[in-house]
């Protein structure tokens, strides 16, 4: 894996509309440097869309995203998919394939037409499914496995292509509680630069290094979560009170309730 500074993804005054109506616009942002980064915001502020067009996987209305300071635009597929990986928020597996075959996937960036895996692919297939905890049911097809264990063969494709960049769109989506954290950890265990578009605050607290909050078209904040995601600052732009926690084991979470002034701030 190349340390994530040596692919640094950039938006340069980017713009993106859906049907005509502007979503977010005038995004100039820069990553490389933190390992975990959360993009958040409302339903419908444009995380997904904003996280989407990061991946190249929609055009940008106007701006560019760079990579290395190469418009993605300019930018092959294939060379693109070197550089970045992308987890759609509902990808699933093929239920009849197998779980190697699919985490086999990610190593087509790398290999010529019908050449199949070569060693060193077999090489980062098996790191990533150990990474995951797949290992003794790679053999297995994707339809007989569970929601948290089909999530962690999608992730495990992503880790598998080796990019140095990691998009993941709403990871933790339907899975139940340990499962959302084994993802986080997962993904952080990847050695990419991951930057993931999350809803659950407590988990961006608890495992992300920045966070970018995307409201009223553009980006409303960027930074450290304990420093962005003060009381008065989520209740402004999510309407709920919060109050920051220590636990026990010394992690910072956020404590959140459904109407404002049902915490007191301690």
């Amino acid at each position: 894996m190349s340390t994530p500074q040596k692919s640094v993804l950039s938006a340069k005054e980017v713009r993106c509309d859906i049907a005509g109506r502007t979503i977010v616009s005038g995004v100039n942002l820069d990553f490389g440097a933190e390992p975990m980064t959360a993009i958040i915001g409302v339903n419908g502020a444009g995380k997904s869309t904003l996280l989407r067009a990061l991946g190249g996987i929609t055009k940008p209305t106007a701006g560019e995203v760079e990579i290395n300071g190469k418009s993605m635009s300019a930018i092959s597929s294939k060379n693109r998919a070197r550089d970045l990986a992308f987890v759609a928020q509902n990808e699933v597996p093929p239920a009849e394939m197998r779980v190697r075959d699919f985490v086999s996937l990610g190593r087509l960036p790398y290999q010529r037409l019908f050449a199949g895996n070569t060693a060193e692919d077999n090489t980062h297939v098996d790191r990533a499914l150990g990474l995951v905890g797949l290992e003794p049911v790679a053999q297995r097809p994707c339809g007989q496995l569970s929601g948290g264990q089909r999530r962690r063969v999608c992730l495990a494709r992503a880790i598998a292509q080796d990019s140095p960049i990691m998009l993941l769109d709403e990871p933790t989506n339907h899975l139940d509680v340990r499962h959302q954290q084994s993802v986080l950890r997962l993904a952080r265990s990847s050695g990419a630069c991951v930057i993931a578009a999350i809803h659950d605050l407590d988990l961006v607290m608890n495992h992300f290094d920045r966070v970018i909050v995307v409201a009223d078209g553009g980006i409303a904040a960027d930074g450290i979560p304990e420093e962005v995601l003060t009381r008065d600052f989520v209740a402004d732009i999510f309407q709920v009170e919060s109050c920051q926690l220590n636990s026990p084991a010394g992690r910072r979470h956020l404590a959140i309730d459904s109407e404002l002034g049902a915490i007191t701030n301690n």
